[in-house]
């Protein structure tokens, strides 16, 4: 291997939720700190605790505004004195963070490379503009950036955990599960309320949803208003997903729009058949039955109720998808792919 690098890893969300982002950079930053490098998170305080143990931290006030001039000079002030060779930004936030940061570089100081990670849709990709170079996590994001810039590298997944789960599974079957921060984009009403057209025609079942966010309280008003609360479970958020997963039936994704799609990558390598939106991983991965027309209620609710009926066969139909997940998405493809691409960034 080349020398080792001293690498920046910029994350600019505000510290009040933990998603497939901030999981992707912990599981980069482990993978590249195992290979020698010196890796650096910047990042809001409260993500101390679960970047530590993986890379050294540096806090930076990241629940300020993206123009606030504070955030600015707190950050320009952390690459400084870092110097790092390569300033990776993960997602929009950071990318524009970190270019405004590198403005005006002092010429005794080595400038360091800037690379941004595009994790999910945006109205505006500007913020990925002259960067020196730019990864996607999937095919369709690729496709929306200039193609002599852009390389396409998957998000990598861990083994399946082993052992028992935090929060105790239900003993009702056939279990349908749904996982992921309960946020707008997740569409977790919409699920409900087709779930609840499901169990309305007398479909058997339980839909859990695990997961912790802004959306919690809303989403129990609703559940109680359709009368569905020995139907619909909240468990809260769960670190072991694995048992969760190899319990349920079925996997089902809500979500009007994914960059990546991490549950749908995670609940095919565990063997657990995955009902989904369009978003995402899911159409290059998912047989098109597997697929709703779209992101309405009415378009889940016709998707779960062909496939819950044929329920028996979703794992059998979906052998090729879990055995192409554990090929693809593995955490060594997506650390080796990244550094490949850093020393491709410094010639």
């Amino acid at each position: 291997m080349a020398s080792p690098l001293q690498i920046a890893q910029v994350v600019a969300t505000p510290g009040t939720t933990w998603g497939g982002m901030e999981q992707h950079t912990a599981d980069l930053c482990a993978g590249l700190s195992q290979r020698g490098h010196r890796v650096t998170v910047l990042a809001h305080p409260d993500y101390r605790a679960e970047f530590q143990a993986v890379a050294e931290f540096l806090p930076v006030p990241t629940q300020l505004g993206r123009r606030h001039p504070r955030l600015w000079w707190s950050l320009r002030k952390r690459l400084l004195t870092l110097q790092p060779r390569i300033c990776h930004a993960q997602g929009n936030k950071a990318a524009q963070l970190c270019r405004h940061g590198l403005r005006l570089w002092p010429g005794n100081v080595p400038r360091p490379r800037l690379i941004g990670t595009v994790h999910g849709h945006k109205s505006s990709m500007s913020a990925f503009q002259n960067l020196d170079g730019v990864i996607a996590v999937s095919d369709e994001l690729a496709r929306a950036l200039p193609e002599n810039r852009v390389r396409r590298i998957y998000n990598g997944l861990p083994n399946p955990r082993k052992g028992a789960p935090g929060l105790a599974i239900p003993a009702t079957r056939p279990l349908l599960l749904a996982a992921g921060r309960l946020e707008p984009v997740k569409q977790f009403d919409r699920l409900i309320q087709a779930w609840a057209q499901l169990t309305r025609q007398g479909a058997p079942g339980l839909l859990v949803i695990l997961g912790e966010g802004s959306q919690r309280p809303a989403l129990e008003r609703l559940i109680v208003s359709l009368g569905m609360t020995s139907r619909v479970l909240l468990p809260g958020r769960e670190h072991n997903l694995t048992p969760w997963y190899q319990a349920a039936e079925a996997c089902v994704v809500s979500s009007s729009r994914e960059g990546f799609g991490y549950v749908i990558a995670e609940a095919l390598m565990a063997g657990c058949p995955v009902l989904s939106t369009p978003v995402g991983i899911a159409p290059a991965l998912l047989p098109a039955v597997a697929l709703s027309t779209g992101t309405t209620t009415d378009e889940l609710a016709a998707l779960l109720q062909h496939q819950w009926r044929h329920r028996q066969g979703l794992r059998q139909l979906q052998q090729q998808s879990m055995l192409q997940s554990r090929q693809t998405f593995t955490l060594e493809a997506m650390v080796r792919e990244t550094e490949r691409y850093y020393f491709e960034m410094l010639v």
